[in-house]
Order: C-alpha cells, then sequence, then structure tokens
C-alpha cells in the first residue's frame, strides 16, 4: 500500500520520489530478477513492472517492487540488483535472521525495520554489511565512510577513513652517525 504511493518520475520534478535505472541494461537485468523471482516461487505484492504512464515510456523507469514469500536462495535475493526491489521473507528468531542476512557473498548494504531500537542495535551489530540502515534507507552522512564488505563495493568513499583508502604508508629510517650498523639487530629508539 505504501509502496504505491512512491512517485516514479523525470528526477528534476519535485512531485518524484524515485527517477529512472542508470543504464537499459540494469532495467533489463532488475526485470529478468523479478521474473525469475516470480519463477520461483516468490509473489509481486506491488510493482514489478514498468509505468504504464505515457511520459515515462521511453525511459528506463520501473516501479518500487515488493515480492513477498521470497527465499533466501532465490536469485534476486543472493545477486546485488541496484534497483527498486526488495524482497520479505520471513524469520523464526534474532539467530535466524542475522544468518539470514549474512549467508550472501556480498555485503554492500542492509535495511532493518524495527520500533525495537534494542533489537536493532544487536542485528546491526551482527550483519556483516558496510552500511546497516535502521527504519531508513539509501540515507548518508556527508563525513561517514561509505563501502561494502565481501565481495560488495570498492573501498571507502567519504569520510576520514577515506585518507587510508588513498595512501601508502611507507617508513625511511636515516642513521646520520656514519658508524657500521649490524643489519641483524633491531634497535628500537
Amino acid at each position: 500500500e505504501r509502496t504505491n504511493r512512491i512517485t516514479v518520475g523525470h528526477p528534476l520534478e519535485d512531485k518524484t520520489d524515485i527517477g529512472p535505472l542508470a543504464l537499459s541494461a540494469q532495467l533489463t537485468k532488475v526485470e529478468s530478477y523479478d521474473a525469475s523471482g516470480v519463477k520461483e516461487g516468490a509473489r509481486i505484492a506491488s510493482g514489478g513492472k514498468r509505468p504504464q504512464a505515457e511520459e515515462l515510456a521511453r525511459g528506463w523507469y520501473f516501479e518500487p517492487t515488493v515480492m513477498i514469500d521470497a527465499k533466501n536462495d532465490m536469485s534476486f535475493m543472493r545477486d546485488e540488483l541496484f534497483g527498486p526491489v526488495v524482497g520479505v521473507m520471513p524469520f523464526s528468531s534474532e539467530e535466524d535472521m542475522i544468518e539470514l542476512a549474512n549467508d550472501t557473498r556480498y555485503g554492500l548494504a542492509s535495511g532493518i525495520w524495527t520500533q525495537n531500537i534494542d533489537r536493532a542495535m544487536r542485528f546491526a551489530n551482527r550483519i556483516d554489511a558496510g552500511t546497516v540502515w535502521i527504519n531508513t534507507y539509501r540515507s548518508a552522512a556527508y563525513m561517514s565512510a561509505n563501502g561494502g564488505f565481501k565481495e560488495s563495493g570498492y573501498g571507502r568513499r567519504g569520510g576520514f577513513d577515506v585518507m587510508r583508502e588513498f595512501s601508502r604508508a611507507k617508513n625511511v629510517v636515516i642513521d646520520y652517525s656514519g658508524a657500521m650498523q649490524d643489519p641483524f639487530v633491531i634497535r628500537l629508539r
């Protein structure tokens, strides 16, 4: 119901909540993963297609999609889609949820929606992802380091941590005494 109120449109229009995908190939990928999810047993609760509005027909738009009855072994749940698709998967316990969330070779980001902040923090501390959003998604602080874990992303961007990504530390030690030093003795100064 809430997903159906999201406005898909031109990114420069004030009323737009979500714009197009970046590439035609990305749109094709998202459509393919949606179709495979349905074929594998998931059901589309909302979205799941290109918008019908005439002004969006030529763009790479895709409706925000909620897929229910998702399972962790479904292809759209295993891969990074980079499209407006979310799979809803039940879990039996906190431990089960953590195991399901970490059972992937990727770790770019994760989202948790709950009214229990203590629970959210327990999850966030144990989920193996570079960013964990709680009760929000796709927001970032300007000075925070962003990047994924595992096979996701290309290092860190933003914040002070990024300095390590673009630096290479080197020690150069010089002894000006002129005395011959024993190369097998470590001298701490």
